[in-house]
């Protein structure tokens, strides 16, 4: 486990702070789960480029799916509902467990 060092805007920090209030989740874990959530968007927007730069490599040949498909399909299969799953049922994510 890696520990970091991080500076906020206070208006940023002021606007976390009341949202953990509410969910009334630690710092800490609200971070971890921020984190898992940007970088299951960003393997999705990168799926995404790889299927739509196969597609149009593949544009005019037959009907087969591209390679990818299968691979962010499996993806949506285990996780429907994006990295909310993941962080809920997994607490050696969090806790390092």
């Amino acid at each position: 486990m890696k520990k970091i060092s991080l500076e906020l805007q206070d208006n940023i920090f002021e606007d976390t702070e009341n949202v953990l209030k509410s969910v009334n989740v630690p710092l800490d874990r609200y971070i971890i789960e921020a984190i898992l959530y940007y970088n299951q968007q960003h393997k999705i927007r990168q799926m995404e480029k790889e299927l739509e730069a196969e597609r149009k490599q593949n544009e005019g040949e037959s009907e087969t799916p591209p390679k990818n498909l299968s691979k962010f399909g499996e993806w949506r299969r285990k996780h429907p509902h994006g990295f909310g799953d993941v962080i809920i049922n997994d607490p050696s994510i969090l806790y390092g467990i």
